[in-house]
């Protein structure tokens, strides 16, 4: 069935694309807002970020287990919704560091673990309302990436249009839009089948869980070494324009959505595995020609490329990692998104440290590193004995 021709598919998209953009809106401003508005050093920015991010995947970790235990879905997605909201507020009546590494943190890393409630949500939608599960996995991934890509350009939008502060207005108006469609698209009494524990020759399907969530890591960390290094490479070491770093990341997130939305169609005919593999592949490729950047044409064939192997991998691995459940799904959501932040915490600070002894080329170079260990921990992954359930494509399709 057709995702987007059931309206009950497209309320849960909604209610995705709105969470999404309003973490898009606060995350990547809260370190600019610490420097440019608070006056702190930039150093101080770690520590914010540190504490966002494991409290993000203890509370990923502690949902999961409750959504696996049978807990409604509703309650925890409104949770984060109130989260966000005190964050919002306290920072506009209490502005300081302060309030940014004790209240506002708790509050955002609650609206954080949004993301993979929703991966959970959206699965047992698609089983229960016969949806194709890979193509509606692709389309919960296309709204992480839309949101990503409006969020962040609004925020400073309005920053710079009417000061800091109003970007925190800006967010209480997109969280009411949030809220409204949580109360609508989320059903009160919606739940997960409560897990069963796995038996002993379900085995090594936890290993191979385990190394797909660790390849994912290391996708995350090539990734952000790439990304947060690009935009000073562009303006500061390939002489491009100021305005070369916003294109590129445009062009990027235009490839990677298209991406992802015709990710279900190569699943027809390739397994996840091996898309995984081809998305690795490309991202080599991708740092490889970024590393070499030295005009506007150059700059638009890499940024394309980049979008090209991380939409491939976006809309393959979310698929692989839940059907490589074992009957806890929010467990291997929140494995998958708590993968995908240690990759960015891991890899924030090694930026910055290339950059300072090497340079910011180097730092894109350096992306290739987890991407080889990546694919060696594909390779590794292939050569196990894959349950026959998760090998076909079809049956993935299939759910």
């Amino acid at each position: 069935m057709t995702s987007l021709g059931d309206s009950r598919a497209r309320a849960i998209l909604g209610l995705h694309l709105s969470g999404t953009f309003c973490a898009s809106m606060t995350a990547p401003f809260i370190p600019f807002y610490i420097v440019q508005e608070l006056g702190h050093p930039p150093w101080q920015i770690s520590i914010y970020s540190a504490l966002g991010i494991l409290l993000t995947v203890g509370f990923n970790r502690s949902f999961a287990a409750r959504l696996d235990n049978g807990h409604r879905f509703a309650p925890l997605v409104g949770l984060s919704i109130a989260g966000y909201v005190i964050a919002l507020v306290s920072v506009l009546l209490w502005p300081s560091y302060g309030t940014l590494i004790t209240v506002c943190v708790l509050g955002f890393s609650l609206s954080s673990s949004s993301l993979s409630t929703m991966y959970s949500f959206g699965r047992i939608s698609a089983e229960r309302y016969g949806f194709d599960i890979p193509s509606f996995n692709a389309w919960l991934r296309a709204m992480t990436s839309l949101g990503w890509m409006m969020g962040p350009a609004l925020a400073f939008f309005v920053a710079g249009q009417w000061g800091p502060d109003r970007v925190f207005v800006a967010a209480l108006a997109a969280a009411s839009v949030w809220a409204v469609l949580w109360r609508t698209a989320m059903p009160a009494d919606a739940r997960s089948e409560v897990a069963t524990k796995p038996g002993e020759d379900e085995s090594d399907t936890n290993r191979i869980l385990w190394l797909a969530v660790t390849a994912c890591l290391l996708f995350s960390t090539a990734h952000v070494l790439c990304s947060s290094a690009l935009p000073l490479f562009y303006v500061r070491e390939a002489g491009l324009p100021g305005f070369a770093p916003g294109l590129s990341f445009t062009i990027k997130t235009a490839a990677e959505i298209v991406i992802i939305l015709t990710t279900p169609v190569l699943l027809r005919f390739i397994s996840p595995l091996t898309g995984l593999i081809l998305s690795g592949g490309l991202g080599l490729s991708a740092f490889l020609v970024l590393s070499q950047v030295s005009g506007l044409a150059g700059m638009i064939v890499g940024a394309a490329l980049e979008g090209t192997y991380y939409g491939l991998f976006a809309g393959v691995s979310l698929t692989f990692v839940q059907n490589l459940a074992n009957g806890r799904m929010a467990r291997a959501n929140a494995l998958y998104v708590n993968s995908l932040f240690i990759g960015a915490l891991v890899a924030g600070p090694s930026v910055g440290v290339i950059a300072q002894f090497a340079s910011f080329q180097t730092a894109i170079l350096a992306a290739c590193a987890p991407m080889v260990l990546a694919l060696i921990v594909l390779v590794v992954t292939s050569r196990m004995q894959i349950p026959a359930r998760f090998g076909s494509s079809e049956k993935q399709k299939a759910g």
